[in-house]
């Protein structure tokens, strides 16, 4: 092996443990092999702890069937994937805290020229919670936390042609309240 590419190894391994997201390598049967220091991090495991171990480990187990119907189809024919970014991924902390997850699949092959699989990991927890603050704001008054106009109209539309399959009972009482501006100017905003 020539000193450059020994260089650029070191170069590329270096990168990955710089990296702001956690990245683990897992050969062909699903152990890991690979772990930077963002991964040891956010799944809350030394590195030690992971290497050799089925990345399995790192899946809350309402999703290890699934998992394992994924790796086998995709085990026939890597390529580079982006998992379906809408849909609410997940993984497991050391402490069984559920960690929500982008991710990406990377077939790779390491320096000693063994197949593997790289998986970029994105934390998306606070996309998640900042994505429902403004779906929240977008919904709700600001003044008041009542529903806008437009949002409790879609909920009495969803309501009514659920046609009782949502088994709720609901009630709507409309109140006028004359010159609310005036209220709203005087009591409502913050001076």
């Amino acid at each position: 092996m020539s000193s450059l590419s020994t260089d650029l190894e070191m170069f590329l391994l270096a990168l990955y443990q710089q990296t702001n997201d956690p990245i683990i390598w897992v050969d062909e049967h699903g152990r890991i092999i690979f772990l930077n220091s963002k991964a040891e991090v956010f799944f809350g495991y030394e590195k030690n702890e992971l290497i050799g171990q089925d990345i399995e480990i790192l899946i809350p187990d309402k999703f290890k069937k699934n998992y394992r119907l994924f790796k086998e189809k995709y085990q026939k024919k890597p390529i580079s994937k982006q998992i379906d970014r809408g849909k609410k991924l997940q993984a497991q902390h050391k402490n069984k805290t559920i960690l929500e997850i982008d991710l990406s699949l990377y077939p790779i092959t390491i320096p000693t020229g063994q197949k593997a699989i790289a998986i970029l990991i994105r934390d998306v927890q606070d996309y998640r919670d900042y994505e429902k603050e403004l779906i929240n704001i977008h919904n709700h008054d600001s003044l008041t936390g009542l529903m806008t106009g437009a949002y409790l109209h879609h909920k009495l539309q969803e309501i009514i042609s659920s046609d009782g399959s949502l088994n709720q009972l609901f009630a709507l009482c409309m109140i006028d309240i004359d010159h609310f501006k005036q209220i709203n100017d005087i009591y409502g905003h913050d001076s």
